[in-house]
């Protein structure tokens, strides 16, 4: 398997030899795809830490939870009849 640098100094040493505008422009348009990507993935994907607790989780994502009652109003206005087997097996 060849190593990283000696590919590196494989592709340059191509490059040296092509004289067509063309060619180069896209090579460039690819090179910049590749570089843009890692960029985009650099800001999407961030590293996961080790260790932490529901409580950071919690204050990190602002969650607020539900208010238990409204819930239970909810529960009680929809007003469902059938067996919860019933309605598992619709889904």
């Amino acid at each position: 398997m060849i190593d990283t640098e000696k590919r590196k100094k494989r592709i340059i040493s191509k490059l040296d030899h092509l004289e067509n505008d063309f060619d180069l422009q896209q090579i460039e348009k690819v090179l910049n795809a590749i570089f843009e990507s890692q960029e985009l993935a650099g800001r999407v994907i961030k590293p996961v830490r080790m260790q932490i607790s529901v409580e950071e989780m919690i204050k990190e994502q602002n969650f607020t939870g539900i208010n238990r009652q409204e819930f239970d109003d909810l529960i009680s206005k929809i007003d469902i009849q059938e067996p919860l087997s019933e309605l598992l097996k619709s889904a």
